[in-house]
């Protein structure tokens, strides 16, 4: 199976539901993140405890700044330097095991990983920390890795 490599690294952001008369504030939170170039890889997800976001690193001084300047900073959480990785194909929406399989490949090397699956495909993000050991990893089982820039070039 070939993957691909995005050459951004990329932090996961949190703020606790954010009630609707401090809507306006996490609206422009989430304006400011938009603003990102349009190929780089970005995913938004409410629940009712929580708003999360992954973006590219490179947002994280901005985001902070925008947070403090709103008066949530005390309310926001990040972790950074994630490598984003993912299936380098169009999969089947019924398609079944993708990321099992490598979930499980991970679980038994004890490398924690995110997964987020769009519609088209499925991406992984694997914290900095782990990234050298799961790249041979993937490779020694027969993964090919290939290097993309936000636009998407090898």
């Amino acid at each position: 199976m070939n993957l691909e490599l995005f050459a951004s690294s990329y932090s996961i952001y949190r703020l606790p539901a954010i009630p609707s008369s401090r809507a306006a504030a996490f609206d422009q939170l989430l304006q400011a993140t938009l603003k990102v170039a349009e190929s780089e890889f970005l995913t938004f997800s409410r629940t009712p405890s929580e708003w999360s976001w992954i973006a590219p690193s490179s947002q994280g001084a901005a985001i902070r700044n925008l947070a403090a300047a709103l008066n949530v900073s005390e309310e926001l959480k990040m972790e950074s330097e994630y490598f984003c990785f993912c299936v380098a194909e169009e999969l089947d929406f019924n398609a079944i095991g993708i990321i099992a399989q490598l979930s499980q490949l991970f679980a038994q090397a004890e490398f924690p990983i995110l997964t987020v699956s769009t519609f088209d495909t499925d991406y992984f993000l694997i914290g900095k920390d782990h990234w050298p050991g799961a790249l041979i990893l993937l490779e020694n089982n027969g993964y090919v890795v290939s290097r993309i820039d936000h636009n998407g070039r090898s």
